[in-house]
């Protein structure tokens, strides 16, 4: 596990890159007096952001400050840059925003098909710290999180790097163990999508003829198929007011999305000139589809 930021990792302009996360695995949370004014977060600039979702939450971010939740602050538009803060807190409860020890700045420029992010943790000062961000820190440092869930996370942050590089067999695994490591639910849904995702991808099925893939490929197919309905069956065990939330939402609808093809592909083959169904039954060689039940509609 890297002690050090990478040139890709998002790091403080003031302070030490000591704690890393990603949104991905942090507690979302809505603050009851936040935003004070209408303006401060606009419904459209809110549903591009959901286009981005993806690619920020799993971007690895450092902070001076370990971070446990989140919350969004702003969200609007200067011209053709869809701007957006987050709020970074300590505790995953917080009541109010001076809780919050850094923002994670997001800048979108959007030039037609054209996207670039810039991104930044904009951290309080040591000496800016009020005594409730000092007790809320100590607390967070006390509340070290449980050695499976640590080795959940690795095991993750190692196959999303590998899948980032296209090592799709490393990557492959390192979900896979992680799956097997007890993660928490929301870590357990994306590790599932994101598994199904490098399995889709290794095997280029969007570009090949699902008739003209083998035996042994149509069993990943019905493994990208299992993972994506745990995936939804996890969404739909969390509680009412978690599904609503705005990046859940773009997660479900993208596991659904990803779904869909897996249902008919490579069902159907051409044997001697006649169409008939793939007669084969069975899953890909992975640990979290033997090991782990689960049922699923």
């Amino acid at each position: 596990m890297s002690t050090q930021p990478s040139p890709q990792d998002v790091v403080p302009t003031n302070g030490p890159a000591t704690y890393k996360f990603t949104l991905a695995r942090l507690r979302r949370t809505q603050l009851s007096n936040w935003p004070p004014h209408d303006d401060m977060i606009l419904p459209d600039a809110e549903a591009t952001l959901r286009q981005f979702w993806h690619f920020l939450s799993e971007r690895q971010v450092w902070a001076p400050y370990p971070i446990r939740a989140y919350s969004l602050a702003s969200a609007s538009y200067r011209d053709n840059k869809l701007l957006v803060r987050y709020f970074l807190f300590p505790v995953e409860k917080p009541a109010v925003q001076n809780q919050a020890v850094a923002q994670l700045v997001c800048k979108f420029v959007i030039e037609g098909e054209s996207v670039t992010a810039n991104l930044l943790i904009d951290a309080l000062r040591e000496s800016e710290l009020t005594e409730e961000n000092i007790a809320d820190i100590r607390s967070a440092l006390r509340a070290a999180p449980s050695k499976s869930t640590s080795r959940a996370c690795n095991h993750y942050e190692r196959g999303m790097s590998a899948f980032e590089s296209r090592r799709f067999d490393e990557a492959i695994k390192a979900l896979d163990e992680c799956l097997c490591a007890n993660p928490e639910r929301l870590l357990e849904m994306e590790a599932y999508y994101n598994l199904s995702a490098m399995i889709w991808e290794k095997f280029q099925f969007n570009n090949r003829r699902g008739a003209d893939i083998s035996d042994d490929e149509f069993r990943w197919v019905q493994g990208c198929n299992v993972c994506l309905r745990r995936a939804l069956k996890i969404y739909e065990t969390l509680p009412r007011e978690q599904q609503l939330q705005s990046d859940l939402i773009q997660l479900h609808q993208a596991i659904k999305e990803s779904l869909s093809p897996t249902i008919s592909y490579g069902a159907i083959v051409y044997r001697y000139g006649q169409r008939e169904f793939r007669s084969v039954h069975g899953l890909p060689p992975l640990r979290c589809l033997s090991e782990i039940q689960m049922l699923v509609d």
